[in-house]
């Protein structure tokens, strides 16, 4: 049942994947780099081919019919994949920008690279939860990694007040969202919407 559920979420899988290899890559950039480009361009071309690779797959997965997987906690439609498919594409121009401004900045955008991505994976997972806890794990994804890339564009006093205020008001709402969530789920007994 769940081998069959996995290929609606390959697109999402290998993003994670991706993630994973552009917070490792970074470490052996001190061995031996790939080729003889700068290190930010090796990343910066990662981070482009995983987001371009699950474009790719998602692409290729065009669902016309709506599909329920993981006992209805993911839904898949022709929205869905529309939706999906729009944010990779603004995902893609927006981390163009972001590795030409980072482009003086090797150190920085090592680290930056991996959270945008994860805040990708994370909207991703949002447009088609069906399930209340899946939709607080899946927004708690996003908006955690926003937290961090908040504070880390000016190491000032001003950014990292500007940082700790949104983590505070992130935990109020975060903390306000799972106290509905568990009102609602503790009412009607149900976890899907």
């Amino acid at each position: 049942m769940y081998a069959t559920d996995l290929k609606f979420l390959i697109p999402e899988l290998v993003l994670l994947l991706g993630i994973i290899v552009s917070t490792v890559l970074p470490l052996f950039n001190n061995l031996q780099t790939i080729d003889s480009r700068q290190p930010y361009q090796v990343i910066s071309l990662n981070s482009f081919s995983i987001l371009i690779l699950t474009s790719v797959l998602l692409l290729h997965l065009n669902n016309t019919t709506t599909y329920a997987c993981f006992g209805m906690q993911l839904v898949s439609s022709t929205f869905i994949w529309y939706c999906k498919t729009m944010i990779l594409f603004f995902s893609i121009i927006s981390l163009y920008f972001m590795s030409l401004s980072f482009k003086h900045k090797i150190d920085s955008y090592n680290e930056v690279a991996p959270l945008m991505l994860t805040s990708i994976l994370g909207v991703l997972l949002l447009t088609s939860v069906n399930d209340l806890l899946i939709l607080y794990l899946a927004l708690e994804l996003s908006s955690f990694a926003v937290y961090i890339l908040a504070v880390s564009s000016k190491p000032t006093a001003f950014s990292l007040e500007a940082g700790m205020k949104y983590f505070v008001l992130g935990a109020l709402s975060s903390g306000i969202i799972l106290f509905v969530l568990a009102c609602y789920m503790s009412y009607w007994y149900d976890y899907t919407f």
